[in-house]
């Protein structure tokens, strides 16, 4: 298998395109994951390119969706191995991304890859949602996302993270719309907006990103 070539189709796919330094860093940012999951658990899957697709491409997703102006405060619940935050930084590496972590040893995975890629404006939190520090309204974040985590516990630990006229999104296969409406029912804040739904390069499998834009609590 080619990677590199692996890399560029598969964000062609996604309707992005890399750069020659994030192609580069995407790649080292790669071998490092293989290389550290021989000791650690940081992904179940073992297939080079099933590693590409459903953790890279798939973290960059949400850049076929959303607008990520300069400077935006963005944060990753439960980044694990630094899916998605990490990815959508190297593409965005303007963006300010905070890593929420609790888990010791991929933090410290975390650090190295940031480290060697020399990546600024990008922070690892070593607790979990419930214990993040929350931050002043003007420094609330203006998207967070999440992968691993479940809806239910991001919302219900960390509404408080986000500021007022910003976005919650989620990963998952399927969209279901009642699901969805009884949970933000709880949450009068918040807005359901409409769900991009796509499939993963080279895989085919249905993915469908869903936000969820933060309103004015009074």
């Amino acid at each position: 298998m080619n990677i590199e070539r692996t890399f560029l189709v598969g964000t062609e796919k996604l309707g992005l395109e890399m750069t020659p330094l994030q192609l580069e860093q995407c790649q080292v940012y790669l071998s490092e994951l293989i290389r550290w999951n021989k000791k650690i658990n940081l992904t179940g899957l073992r297939d080079t390119k099933e590693i590409i697709v459903k953790h890279f491409l798939d973290s960059m997703i949400p850049l076929s969706y959303l607008k990520l102006k300069a400077g935006l405060n963005c944060m990753d619940l439960g980044s694990g191995g630094g899916f998605p935050g990490l990815v959508l930084k190297i593409m965005c590496p303007e963006l300010k991304m905070t890593l929420v972590e609790p888990t010791q040893k991929k933090v410290s995975f975390l650090h190295h890859v940031i480290g060697l890629l020399d990546l600024k404006n990008v922070f690892v939190c070593d607790t979990r949602i419930n214990a993040v520090q929350r931050p002043l309204p003007e420094d609330a974040c203006d998207l967070i996302v999440s992968r691993a985590l479940a809806p239910e516990t991001v919302l219900s630990e960390g509404l408080s993270l986000a500021k007022e006229g910003g976005s919650f999104l989620f990963f998952q296969a399927k969209f279901d719309e009642a699901w969805w409406k009884n949970l933000i029912d709880k949450y009068p804040v918040l807005e359901l907006k409409r769900p991009y739904v796509t499939t993963l390069p080279f895989l085919n499998d249905a993915r469908t990103l869903i936000s969820l834009r933060v309103g004015n609590a009074s």
